[in-house]
């Protein structure tokens, strides 16, 4: 049997340019589109379609009998590099996100692209965890999800490649090496 996988460019297209913001309103929610060993999934730039997403993510995603602890990775880490998107790449704006997922031997490797505002520097920040108060009160909110994603996933990479964001990882899931 011939095993197919998706293929994931390394230049991203750009959304076609009768692609009016328009059209982004208009989207009732995330579309998921099955394709080979993986998914594709288009989305409007809003956490209400973040949540739908992780549902429709995690639905499809069930065939693969990932345990509790691994479908809560996978959903904390694509949560937390969503919303970023969403809360900071698009907040003066709106946008479109798409998730891309591939299953391979190696296991579940996603890229996410936008075109929202390119990251400070145009690099990722580091995800350290940094240190704070002990008084509960003064503890700034935020700050965490950029290190959980640093420590959760593996192969982690940013870059812009034209107009559009793209962000790269892989989660060892199903039984793999993390290696």
């Amino acid at each position: 049997m011939r095993r197919h996988q998706l293929v994931i460019p390394t230049t991203v297209p750009a959304m076609p340019e009768d692609f009016a913001a328009d059209t982004i309103v208009q989207m009732s929610g995330p579309k998921l589109t099955k394709i080979d060993d993986g998914l594709r999934v288009i989305l409007p730039g809003e956490v209400n379609a973040v949540r739908r997403t992780l549902e429709q993510l995690v639905a499809a995603l069930d065939p693969l009998g990932l345990d509790p602890e691994e479908k809560g990775t996978l959903e904390l880490v694509v949560a937390e590099a969503l919303n970023n998107i969403v809360e900071h790449a698009y907040s003066d704006f709106s946008g479109v996100l798409e998730v891309a997922m591939n299953r391979k031997d190696d296991g579940l490797h996603f890229v996410i692209t936008d075109s929202g505002v390119e990251m400070p520097d145009g690099k990722m920040p580091l995800g350290k965890l940094l240190e704070y108060p002990d008084d509960p009160e003064k503890v700034p909110e935020g700050g965490f999800g950029r290190f959980l994603i640093h420590d959760l996933t593996h192969e982690l990479s940013y870059r812009r490649v034209g107009d559009q964001n793209v962000l790269r990882f892989r989660l060892a899931m199903g039984g793999v090496d993390a290696g």
